[in-house]
């Protein structure tokens, strides 16, 4: 505090203002943290809890699903290997019927080959048409 001395007056104790703006500044200063203290600890710890409880509920749903997702995966790979082992064995029974059928075809013109020669049956033909065509003539 100072003194001051006033027209008319003794020296009196005069407040000071000035004196104490460090003081007033600085207890203005400390009660806003306060109170923001206060308002982040009753207002946005029980939310941001609330929302990390949220996401760590979420994290397992995901969890789950992503097990649930993977076994289906799973399942369907093991189904596709079998329809792949399944049609493997229809095109490889194919193949044998089809080399089987070809084989029997070949036979069938060897068989029709050999009759033919042995028939002589272009040589019969032949004779049967010239003698119609003497007939005829």
């Amino acid at each position: 505090m100072s003194t001051h001395a006033g027209p008319g007056t003794s020296a009196s104790p005069v407040f000071n203002a000035f004196d104490l703006l460090p003081l007033r500044y600085y207890g203005f200063q400390m009660s806003a943290v306060e109170d923001m203290r206060k308002v982040l600890q009753d207002f946005l710890a029980p939310e941001l809890r609330s929302v990390h409880a949220r996401l760590d509920a979420m994290d397992e749903k995901l969890e789950v699903h992503a097990k649930v997702t993977e076994a289906r995966f799973q399942e369907v790979l093991v189904r596709i290997d079998a329809t792949n082992g399944r049609i493997d064995n229809l095109k490889t029974s194919i193949e044998t019927r089809i080399d089987s059928t070809n084989q029997r075809i070949d036979v069938t013109n060897d068989r029709i080959d050999n009759l033919k020669t042995s028939l002589d049956l272009d040589k019969r033909v032949e004779r049967l048409e010239t003698g119609q065509s003497h007939r005829s003539a």
